[in-house]
């Protein structure tokens, strides 16, 4: 089982061009916006997305840097970001990855994976 809030440090860069470009260093993905507003939103999918892939792959979470050990350039400045990750239900028989019952999504079947 997991804790359901996160909070990992992130770091918000304004490109020459006005872009917003996130960048999660702990676990090593980023995104961009047209704007800081856009970019946060944008963060905390990502955010989410990130961790939830790596519990449903079994995985290891890692522990988020504190925010005063993020490195930073000119441009940059560091940001808190968390998610609270929805409580997910394993339904299968057998093999937990059958089916997943996640947010508003009634029940995502996924097929059966197969043994090499």
């Amino acid at each position: 089982m997991f804790s359901n809030l996160y909070r990992y440090p992130a770091i918000f860069t304004r490109e020459e061009d006005g872009q917003f470009t996130v960048e999660f260093p702990d676990l090593k993905c980023a995104t961009c916006a047209e704007t800081e507003e856009k970019a946060g939103v944008s963060a905390k999918e990502l955010l989410e997305i990130e961790l939830l892939g790596l519990i449903e792959d079994g995985e290891t979470i890692p522990n988020p840097s504190p925010i005063t050990k993020v490195k930073l350039n000119v441009n940059d400045r560091a940001v808190m970001v968390d998610v609270t990750l929805p409580k997910t239900r394993w339904e299968g028989e057998g093999d937990p990855m059958q089916s997943i019952t996640y947010r508003g999504f009634n029940q995502l079947r996924l097929p059966p994976r197969q043994t090499p």
